[in-house]
C-alpha cells in the first residue's frame, strides 16, 4: 500500500496537468477560447470550481449545462476557463506507463545477469 499510494497522487496531478487554459480574468475580456459544445472547468469568484458543458457565449454570460441544469454565468464572474486534453492525457498515460514497465524489464534483466555471475538477491 505504500508503494502504490505516491503513484497514485503522481497519476492524480498528471491527469490534472493535462487541461489547457482558454481564460484567465488578467487577460482581459477574451472569450475566443470558449465555443459552444465542449466541456470546460470553470473557476468563478462566487461558486469555486466547477464543470461545464457550454451551449452558448453571449455577449455578457457564458450558459451551459450543469449536473443536467441549465447553468448561466456572467463574464465578469468568471476567473479561469480550463479545458481538459483527453489526447495530451492519453499521451502522458502511455508514457508514464512504458516507462514504468522498461524500469521493471531493466531491473529484472540486471537482477537475472547479477544471478548469472553468482549474487544471490532475496526478495
Amino acid at each position: 500500500m505504500k508503494k502504490v499510494f505516491p503513484i497514485l497522487v503522481i497519476v492524480c496531478s498528471l491527469l490534472n496537468s493535462c487541461r489547457t487554459t482558454k481564460y484567465k480574468q488578467e487577460w482581459g475580456s477574451n472569450f475566443l477560447g470558449v465555443k459552444a459544445g465542449s466541456k470546460y472547468h470553470f473557476k468563478t469568484f462566487s461558486n469555486g470550481e466547477f464543470k461545464m458543458a457550454v451551449t452558448s457565449v453571449e455577449k455578457d454570460s457564458i450558459f451551459g449545462i450543469r449536473h443536467k441544469e441549465n447553468v448561466g454565468i456572467a463574464k465578469k464572474d468568471i476567473r479561469i476557463i480550463k479545458k481538459d486534453s483527453p489526447a495530451g492525457t492519453a499521451a502522458l498515460l502511455v508514457g508514464v506507463g512504458g516507462f514504468i514497465g522498461g524500469m521493471a524489464y531493466s531491473l529484472n534483466g540486471m537482477a537475472e545477469i547479477g544471478r548469472g555471475l553468482g549474487y544471490h538477491y532475496s526478495d
